[in-house]
């Protein structure tokens, strides 16, 4: 029984970890992240959903790469709403403000870099509050 508890346990943590934004590299890597180092505290920082420099072109690339590799920025620099809607939906089991707030966040600016920065810099307040 107690095998069974522990199992169930770990079962539970990372199937939750699944569900987190993770601004990590993921193999194989997005062909524009190829050779795109980025430190574990830069990376750390985005997991916690804090606020990132707008004019930081290091996180501007990383976010690109990120959003790129997550499919909610198409190959063109274009933030599908269709994706970022399903992931914030399976993400906040289907909180309709939260929805609605990411879906507001989706404004496409004169570079993809920035679009991605952006779109980060608005929906920072829901990485935080899901990944905690």
């Amino acid at each position: 029984m107690k095998y069974f508890f522990v199992l169930f346990f770990f079962f539970c943590v990372f199937s939750a970890r699944a569900l987190k934004i993770d601004f990590n590299h993921r193999d194989p890597r997005h062909k524009q992240c190829v050779g795109h180092n980025f430190g574990q505290g830069q990376i750390n920082l985005l997991n916690r959903g804090d606020l990132v420099d707008p004019n930081c072109p290091e996180y501007s690339r990383h976010l690109m790469c990120i959003w790129k590799q997550m499919g909610v920025m198409n190959e063109d620099g274009i933030l599908d709403k269709g994706v970022i809607t399903e992931k914030i939906d399976d993400f906040s089991n289907s909180n309709q403000d939260d929805i609605k707030t990411a879906q507001n966040c989706i404004v496409q600016k004169k570079t993809p870099q920035k679009t991605a920065n952006d779109f980060y810099n608005c929906i920072h307040h829901l990485v935080k509050k899901y990944n905690s």
